[in-house]
């Protein structure tokens, strides 16, 4: 979910058919404050054509630069074969029709996990993990023409967190987070280090041109546990804050094993440059939920039923 100009929301999701292969991205806006919604697809994909092609892990950015607050983008990863690209669609009419999705990069074709952000002007930025031979990395793509063409480069790499972890069995991700603030870019992930893992932040002052070394958020983690789920929102007044969940160990060495798991909270009131020491947000039981994705035959691994275990996202005032 995104805020737009003049009150607007957007809201987008996956829909499916868990009885066959259909399968879509959907958007939902409100103009009231969230009262009333109207809902358009942004792509179907039809069951004869499911078992090939699969959207999936959608993101939205609404354009500031649009005083009528009807113009947004849509990425996602679009599973095809052996292959996955980001894509992205752009309404201009309040999402009611949405553009023919093209790929954000035609130079890596193993990517995975998009975001996307829009700045004051309009330029349109996404960051996505991106796959290239034995090296993972956080990619980043600017457009500033209105999502026409993108210009794509790495920008740190990444070290995949298990998945799923030791002892544990939900599926969890190393996807990049994108938050802008003003002409500034931050982007945090969770970061394998070889027995746990990191809150892994950095940040662009000019619009993606050159990147700040890579500053650990987390902090020390307390050996084994493990932290994941990473997330990062920007209050009105410049204060970055990053949310993650920290998985309590069942036994040995990374073992994620535990039932129980605690969000944490950390702030940074300079612009990423220090940062404030974890706070709790609070304690969860995890409830791992049966996996329906055997039905597309290549994913093991549980969901989880908490809310708060997947990408948590921050709303300040």
């Amino acid at each position: 979910m995104v805020a737009g100009p003049k009150g607007t929301f957007w809201y987008a999701n996956i829909a499916f058919d868990r009885t066959d292969a259909a399968n879509s991205v959907a958007v939902s806006r409100s103009t009231n404050g969230g009262k009333s919604w109207s809902t358009h697809f942004v792509v179907q994909t039809p069951a004869n054509q499911g078992t090939a092609v699969f959207n999936d892990k959608e993101w939205i950015g609404a354009d500031p630069s649009d005083p009528t607050g009807k113009t947004a983008y849509v990425t996602w990863t679009l599973f095809k074969g052996s292959s996955s690209a980001i894509v992205i669609s752009k309404t201009t009419n309040g999402g009611r029709t949405w553009s023919a999705p093209h790929r954000v990069s035609n130079v890596f074709t193993n990517d995975e996990g998009a975001t996307v952000v829009v700045g004051k002007t309009g330029t349109v930025y996404v960051t996505f993990e991106t796959f290239n031979g034995s090296t993972d990395s956080v990619a980043f793509a600017v457009s500033t023409n209105g999502g026409a063409t993108f210009t794509t480069k790495l920008i740190a790499p990444i070290s995949h967190i298990p998945s799923p972890l030791p002892g544990a069995t939900f599926r969890d991700n190393t996807f990049p987070a994108l938050a802008i603030d003003g002409s500034t870019l931050h982007v945090v992930w969770s970061n394998w280090n070889g027995t746990d893992a990191d809150v892994v932040y950095l940040r662009s002052a000019n619009g993606g041109a050159t990147w700040s070394a890579n500053v650990n958020v987390s902090g020390t983690v307390t050996f084994p546990q493990v932290v994941q789920f990473s997330d990062l929102a920007i209050a009105k007044d410049g204060t970055v804050y990053v949310t993650w969940m920290k998985c309590t160990a069942n036994g040995g060495a990374g073992d994620c094993g535990g039932t129980v798991s605690t969000m944490y909270i950390s702030k940074s009131i300079d612009g990423g440059n220090t940062w404030s020491a974890a706070t709790t947000i609070h304690t969860i039981t995890l409830a791992p939920d049966s996996c329906f994705c055997a039905f597309y035959g290549n994913v093991p691994g549980t969901f989880e039923r908490t809310s708060d275990l997947s990408v948590v996202d921050v709303y300040i005032k």
